[in-house]
């Protein structure tokens, strides 16, 4: 079993990198903007779970609060994200994504879908059909993992 692990670990880490550098580097999508990868990871989480406590946030994506700060702030400066009170308790503040922010999402992940499609044109149908059938076991199987194990 071990040895399998291992060869898993090896393959996971290698792949990786290379999708990351195949399909999505240098992130196009973001080129004309002055936002980061990690931005977008911030707003698609605010869109997904809606409006959420900075710690909250934090933990949820593993950034330390004195890194999120200035991540947070220059969303907000762009419109992208918004502070808002509690209603029980006005010092309780939640970070909320913006309509505005979910417009940009909205057009970032169609700027990402049409270049996966041009870089992914150039497969045959063979291995078309070969990476959809991994990608949905692969899909399948990490879908049974818990997000918080170490």
């Amino acid at each position: 079993m071990s040895t399998k692990l291992d060869n898993i670990v090896v393959n996971m880490l290698t792949i990786f990198p290379l999708i990351n550098k195949r399909l999505f580097h240098p992130m196009t999508c973001l080129q004309e903007t002055d936002l980061t990868p990690t931005h977008l990871h911030i707003l698609i989480t605010l869109d997904k779970i809606g409006p959420i406590h900075t710690t909250e946030l934090g933990n949820r994506l593993s950034i330390l609060k004195s890194n999120l700060t200035p991540l947070i702030n220059k969303l907000i400066q762009h419109g992208l994200v918004e502070r808002i009170h509690s209603t029980k308790d006005r010092r309780y503040i939640f970070l909320q994504i913006t309509e505005k922010g979910h417009q940009l999402l909205i057009e970032k992940k169609q700027s990402m879908q049409n270049s996966l499609k041009i870089k992914l044109s150039v497969l045959d149908e063979v291995d078309l059909e070969e990476l959809d059938r991994s990608l949905q076991a692969i899909n399948s199987i990490l879908s049974k993992l818990q997000t918080d194990q170490k």
